[in-house]
């Protein structure tokens, strides 16, 4: 005989698998959260408070509010440089007992000197500007001044001049160089005649001088005067020329001029 199932029995077979399906989508859903927990980070570590895990950091105590700032940072001042040495001179200091060398005299530079509209001199000396020997003076101008002078011959007679004298610098400046010409007494002449009598006497003619003015001291001070001029001079008279039967010799034309004074104005 052949068993053959009820339908009761048929029914609750098909509910059995019916609701066992239905169970399988839940199992899936768990076991896919049971992985990804297992791979988190949190499921990695060891639980708080077991011996693997780590300490935790002590939170920062808060700054109070009254504690005042720090100050800025000042710059450090520069250090010092050294002096530096004194260079040495470059030649050896002398052995002892060597006589020291004098140390050069300090001249204080001359004042600086205001030139003049008029100016003047009182001068004595030897050439034909002062008489032969004799004084002189001048008065003029800075560079142009009237110049006159008046002396003697010695053994024949007093001389005399008159003319210009140019200079080429004002009264400022010390050296001054300057042009005379004069007209005077030129030359004086001694002749010895045949009886033993002698004939003296005086010639007159020009004198051309270049020479320089060299002051000392203060403004209208005193003063030197140097020069080197030639002379002309007129012919001897007929008187000597017959008495002697020829015409003597006058001396050399060249002549020197030499002579000091005190110089006012040019202040």
């Amino acid at each position: 005989m052949t068993n053959t199932p009820t339908y009761a029995e048929s029914s609750f077979l098909s509910g059995s698998l019916a609701r066992a399906f239905a169970l399988v989508p839940l199992a899936l859903f768990a076991m896919g959260t049971t992985n990804a927990f297992a791979q988190s980070p949190a499921a990695a570590a060891p639980p708080a408070g077991s011996p693997q895990a780590p300490p935790t950091p002590a939170a920062a105590p808060a700054e109070s509010a009254a504690q005042p700032a720090a100050p800025p940072v000042q710059p450090m001042p520069p250090t010092a440089q050294p002096p530096a040495p004194v260079p040495q001179p470059y030649y050896p200091a002398p052995p002892p007992g060597y006589p020291q060398p004098r140390p050069y005299p300090v001249v204080q530079p001359a004042p600086p000197r205001e030139p003049s509209f008029l100016s003047g001199s009182l001068a004595g000396g030897f050439g034909i500007p002062y008489g032969v020997i004799g004084g002189g003076f001048t008065f003029g101008f800075d560079y142009l001044s009237l110049i006159a002078g008046a002396g003697t011959t010695v053994y024949a007679g007093p001389g005399y001049s008159a003319g210009l004298r140019l200079h080429f610098l004002d009264t400022s400046n010390r050296w001054r160089p300057h042009l005379t010409a004069v007209y005077g007494t030129t030359t004086a002449y001694k002749v010895t005649m045949i009886g033993g009598t002698d004939m003296t006497g005086v010639l007159h003619g020009f004198a051309f001088y270049a020479g320089v003015d060299q002051d000392f001291g203060e403004l209208g001070g005193w003063f030197a005067t140097y020069g080197i001029g030639v002379i002309t001079h007129e012919k001897f008279p007929t008187s000597v020329t017959d008495a002697l039967g020829y015409t003597p010799d006058a001396g050399n034309p060249v002549k020197f001029m030499v002579a000091f004074g005190y110089r006012f104005g040019g202040q």
